[in-house]
């Protein structure tokens, strides 16, 4: 039985560096991870610890052309254990975001994904 998309939109498999923090906390956990997917209301990430559906994230995302990342606030929405391994598959979706933070990521957003598709895997680095 297929079940119904609830995704506003697609994912895109653009590897964007993505870094987070779990709310209240400041500590950054993960340090530039690549995300597995983006679309424009989450993000997929692969993670080798589950996180609690519903938890509330402050997520850093780093796009190729920007030196500054766009802020979000961000929630689990589901979690799962990938089949066969010993890591989790994590969706999260933004809940906040700035508004000028907004506009910078439907920009950046539409751009890397133009220069991905045009490019293939020429512009994407965890050196940054």
């Amino acid at each position: 039985m297929k079940t119904k998309e609830k995704r506003r939109s697609r994912r895109l498999k653009i590897p964007l560096m993505v870094s987070y923090h779990m709310l209240p906390q400041k500590k950054t956990l993960i340090e530039k991870i690549f995300a597995k997917d983006i679309s424009g209301g989450g993000i997929g990430l692969k993670l080798n610890f589950p996180l609690e559906k519903g938890t509330r994230l402050k997520t850093l995302l780093y796009f190729p052309s920007e030196n500054r990342p766009v802020s979000s606030i961000s929630e689990v929405v589901w979690c799962k254990k990938a089949r066969g391994h010993k890591t989790f598959d994590i969706g999260i979706r933004h809940i906040k975001i700035l508004p000028k933070d907004r506009e910078r990521f439907v920009f950046l957003f539409c751009e890397t994904m133009i220069d991905y598709f045009l490019f293939p895997g020429s512009f994407i680095s965890l050196k940054k």
